[in-house]
């Protein structure tokens, strides 16, 4: 299971003491996906997530 979210990870910001995830949602064009691949036939699926992880 894999997640394609519009989470950043900055080094800079880290290294600056500050967070070091930045949430953009406007870096991706079709929001959040799960993706899943089967262990046994390696076939893999995207799955759509809505909005259960935008920022809050």
């Amino acid at each position: 299971m894999f997640f394609v979210t519009p989470a950043h990870f900055c080094s800079d910001l880290i290294a600056q003491e500050r967070p070091g995830v930045v949430w953009d949602e406007s870096s991706l064009d079709h929001g959040t996906q799960m993706v899943l691949m089967d262990r046994r036939t390696h076939q893999v699926t995207w799955h759509e997530v809505g909005g259960q992880f935008a920022s809050l």
